[in-house]
């Protein structure tokens, strides 16, 4: 791509990625002295994925929550190259952390998680689902804040949007819910099943579905249960454990129904979860993040939050009893299998 080094108020810097919905730099914005970051699309792509390209801007733009990068602007450089402008973000994707790291500390994850919910929560209320939550779309400032990135593949329920037919395959495959895999219609659940898929990457240090092709990687997610933690971490929290197998259910009416549900159950883990802990700073040092101190949790007090805990509690229960009737059925089949071996071995020995 041709760009050149200084248009209108702008003068590029760094090239910050690259990736198939189009290349960013890093810029300066003259008149209001600051740093910025510039997408640009690139002009041998199609007009689908031009398509996404404003899409990706336009969601971003009516998102207005410090958990999503803002966007200041849209242009086209010399009736070839559209571009947004948006907020600069100093710090690490999720991804580039995990790739140093391999895992993180129970609270680091946890907090992390909860942040990503309710940056969720809030679009999926204005009927926005991301459809590619991932570690490499979820950056964590200098400050140990996180932001969502881009929605290129986010759906929204309004015309201008609806550019995926039924039957279309989009997204990050280690990532993907089985809805998502199969071309169905999707909404927050899908989110929620990608949230679950990344705070198991986050505590465990692996991703629970891996293969060498992504036909393997999205059998996996349609068929196969993820891999127990314990294997690798003797002491892992089986109350975080319940919510993750909850998130990331096959079937999508058994997940949580709401980011908001999400948030809470991880909110009411057992024992005091801060990023800020003693372990998290032993660890510190390791760590690509710099993070302010005491960074408090919020607490649910709204009424609202007290019968979505009821309701939390509620369906929890149900859905403990639902998964130990079927291991039950699963038992008393194998039994019923194993005495009809049985007998049928003992008369096919006597005649």
């Amino acid at each position: 791509m041709d760009i050149p080094k200084r248009f209108e108020d702008y003068e590029l810097g760094e090239l910050l990625g690259r990736g198939g919905m189009g290349v960013v730099y890093k810029a300066y914005q003259i008149s209001l002295d600051r740093q910025v970051a510039i997408k640009f699309f690139p002009p041998d792509r199609g007009e689908e994925q031009k398509k996404r390209f404003l899409q990706e801007a336009r969601i971003a733009a009516r998102l207005n929550h410090p958990g999503i990068v803002s966007v200041y602007a849209v242009g086209v450089l010399g009736g070839r190259y559209p571009y947004f402008v948006m907020e600069y973000v100093e710090g690490k994707s999720l991804k580039e952390i995990l790739d140093r790291r391999s895992r993180l500390s129970y609270d680091m994850a946890v907090e992390v998680a909860i942040q990503v919910a309710e940056v969720l929560d809030f679009a999926h209320e204005r009927e926005t689902v991301h459809r590619d939550i991932k570690p490499a779309n979820l950056m964590i400032t200098s400050s140990g804040y996180v932001k969502i990135l881009d929605f290129g593949l986010a759906k929204v329920k309004s015309a201008y949007s609806q550019l995926t037919a039924e039957g279309t395959l989009l997204g990050t495959p280690y990532y993907m819910a089985p809805e998502q895999i199969e071309g169905k219609e999707v909404d927050g659940r899908t989110d929620i099943y990608a949230l679950g898929i990344v705070l198991y990457e986050m505590t465990v240090g692996r991703r629970p579905f891996e293969g060498e092709v992504d036909q393997v990687i999205l059998y996996k997610h349609l068929h196969e249960d993820p891999p127990s933690p314990f294997s690798w971490i003797p002491d892992y929290p089986k109350e975080l454990w319940q919510i993750i197998l909850r998130c990331v259910e096959k079937d999508r009416t058994r997940r949580f129904s709401r980011a908001k549900e999400v948030l809470y159950a991880l909110q009411s883990l057992p024992q005091p979860l801060c990023a800020f802990s003693k372990s998290f700073e032993e660890e510190r040092d390791k760590s690509p993040l710099q993070v302010q101190e005491e960074k408090p949790r919020k607490k649910p007090i709204s009424r609202e939050l007290k019968m979505l805990q009821q309701k939390v509690h509620r369906d929890t229960v149900v859905w403990k009893k639902n998964r130990r009737k079927a291991y039950g059925k699963v038992i008393l089949f194998a039994i019923i299998i194993a005495i009809l071996g049985g007998v049928l071995y003992f008369w096919l020995s006597r005649s």
